[in-house]
């Protein structure tokens, strides 16, 4: 059965391979394709300059109309191929990243590590973060973060540091992830999307700053006034200056003008200063919004999304409009000849902050429905990328967990080995002993590790998965710190602790402690472990403890219904040392420590 399972996933793996290997040539011949358009452009581009230039210096030399209908031909043209040429250039862009997201697939597939964010920043030692692998490089994050922007990795970080609490908000979660799945290009294309702007990532800061700070200029009378009375007065000068023949008058409506415009200049050079990189990014968003907003859904968590699409693409790209224009003002001719004739600064803050008004309190709904989507996006590709995967079974029952074939999603699969347990109801508690380097502390971290991927709706490592919602507590590794002067032993001693107070609060959890109290004495730390599992028992939780403590078995002996002892064991034959990596029940009856001292030469 195992070798089957395996074997199995050895072929899904390569057939995702193949999939995205294949995705790959399909892509570089579009690109290729792309590249000759885009070449053909610039050279016509050119070709065209040079025939406006000729049509300029003739019309200068020996003006007549065929010249004149060449010139403006030529510039339409122009403009028409730069336009073509801007929007291949996009679509190339989209290309080039899509490439990279589909090697990238490829390269996580065969183990190596992931272009997206490791999620290094979210590392804590005080939780199951650092024991689990939740967080870093080559961590669960790592594996599946596929998100581009910073909400969107906040969103799923939050995910794994704050999983879901219900069944029914998990199996909610799960059906959005496996409808996503089903969807690859439309996970890639939103990815791709999201990937022009890593590089220069949107400061959120700086838009709800902006967002809730006081609007200076709408409410003003003063104002409305001044975007009324400057262009009819250009406009004035100007009529009475050809009725007239006086146009030395439209000196005087240009230094009028430029009087007003200067008044706000100080105040409208923050507002740009702070928006000027942030609005350009609401174009992607838009562009994000619009591809949800085409497909049909079924899951209602994706339903929820594509209620907001319509009116966040389209607010979002009004956003991103009047950014654009609000850049021009960067170009000092073209900022001096708007700025005297229509206020044009001041135009453009107004209609920020018309903007602002009309769609302050959706801002951060639609911002949410993008990282909400990543976050989806990005599990969806993990479950794409591994179909030998399951979705658990959930309930809101007391804690339990029952699991067949169960793995590590970070070991691969050729080096994994599966083991089945099931724990709850009467046998609360499982005391495990082994061997150094016999898998116990692996042993931990795959059910840690798949609990959480089922507390966030996402499929697990396993042909069986059923549990409970349950918290999650762990004591696997410690770390002194000699600036906060903490030891290891009184390290362990606040985290243990940390969960017995977190079981007070939610008994509902499952805890995973491997050797307690390491740093004590024999006896010591025996009574100290009997005392600790004792009042674990108390709690009602779940709870798997890895010792190399014999004695501490003998508690299933005064507790035979609520503790069971499991082993791994390792094997001697020949002179050499071996694993098989199953757990079995009973307590470990083998040894390898002087072995393995005698091994590398430490003893004789």
């Amino acid at each position: 059965m195992f070798f089957t399972f395996l074997v199995t996933i050895e072929f899904m793996v390569n057939t995702k391979i193949r999939f995205y290997q294949n995705t790959i040539d399909a892509l570089n011949k579009s690109k290729s394709i792309l590249n000759k358009q885009i070449s053909i452009l610039g050279w016509s581009r050119l070709l065209v300059f040079i025939t406006a230039s000729f049509s300029v210096y003739y019309s200068i030399a020996d003006f007549n109309n065929l010249h004149l209908i060449l010139l403006i031909g030529s510039i339409i043209v122009f403009l028409f191929l730069l336009y073509v040429y801007n929007k291949l250039s996009n679509e190339r862009e989209l290309i080039t990243n899509m490439i990279s997201i589909n090697e990238n697939e490829v390269a996580v597939l065969e183990h190596r590590p992931s272009i997206f964010d490791s999620g290094n920043e979210y590392l804590d030692d005080e939780s199951y973060h650092a024991d689990l692998d939740i967080f870093g490089d080559r961590s669960l994050f790592h594996l599946i973060n596929r998100t581009t922007t910073i909400i969107g990795k906040e969103r799923l970080a939050t995910l794994f540091k704050a999983p879901l609490t219900t069944s029914q908000g998990i199996k909610a979660q799960q059906a959005a992830i496996k409808e996503l799945s089903e969807k690859t290009l439309l996970r890639q294309h939103y990815c791709a999307i999201g990937m022009r702007s890593t590089k220069n990532q949107v400061d959120y800061n700086a838009i709800f700053e902006w967002l809730d700070s006081p609007n200076e200029f709408i409410g003003s009378p003063k104002i409305r006034f001044f975007l009324i009375f400057a262009p009819l007065l250009i406009i004035g000068a100007v009529l009475y200056g050809w009725i007239a023949d006086y146009y030395w008058i439209i000196n005087y409506a240009i230094i009028i003008n430029l009087i007003i415009a200067g008044t706000y200049t100080k105040r409208i050079n923050k507002i740009h200063q702070s928006l000027s990189k942030n609005l350009k990014h609401f174009a992607d968003f838009a562009e994000m919004f619009d591809l949800i907003n085409q497909e049909k859904f079924n899951a209602q968590l994706l339903i929820n999304i594509r209620n907001n699409a319509s009116e966040g693409q389209q607010q979002f790209k009004a956003l991103s409009k009047l950014g654009n224009f609000f850049d021009q003002r960067i170009n000092l001719l073209v900022s001096f000849f708007l700025n005297v004739t229509i206020l044009f600064d001041i135009q453009c803050v107004y209609r920020l902050e018309t903007w602002k008004k009309k769609n302050k309190s959706k801002v951060g709904f639609w911002l949410n429905s993008i990282a909400e989507t990543e976050t989806l996006s990005s599990l969806g590709t993990f479950c794409f990328n591994h179909p030998e995967y399951i979705f658990p079974q959930i309930n809101d029952q007391e804690p339990f967990l029952k699991a067949k074939d169960l793995a590590h999603p970070l070991i691969p699969s050729e080096e994994c080995v599966n083991n089945d347990i099931t724990l709850g109801n009467d046998q609360r508690l499982f005391i495990i002993t082994g061997s150094n380097m016999s898998g116990k502390s692996t042993f931990l971290r795959t059910i840690g590790v798949n609990v959480l991927l089922s507390r966030c709706g996402a499929p697990v490592c396993a042909t069986e998965f059923e549990c409970s919602v349950m918290d999650i507590y762990t004591s696997l590794r410690q770390t002194d710190s000699l600036l906060d002067h903490v030891s290891l032993f009184f390290s362990e001693l606040r985290k243990l602790k940390s969960i017995l107070h977190g079981l007070s609060m939610n008994p509902k959890s499952l805890v995973l402690l491997d050797e307690v109290l390491r740093g004590t004495n024999s006896d010591d730390k025996l009574y100290g472990s009997q005392e600790l599992v004792k009042k674990l028992i108390q709690t009602g939780c779940v709870t798997i403890l890895a010792t190399h403590d014999i004695a501490l078995s003998k508690m299933s002996n005064e507790y035979p219904e609520t503790i069971k002892n499991w082993c791994f064991e390792s094997s001697l034959e020949n002179n050499q040392l071996s694993f098989d990596y199953k757990l079995k029940s009973g307590v470990s009856q083998n040894r390898n420590a002087t072995f393995l001292m005698k091994q590398m030469g430490i003893i004789d």
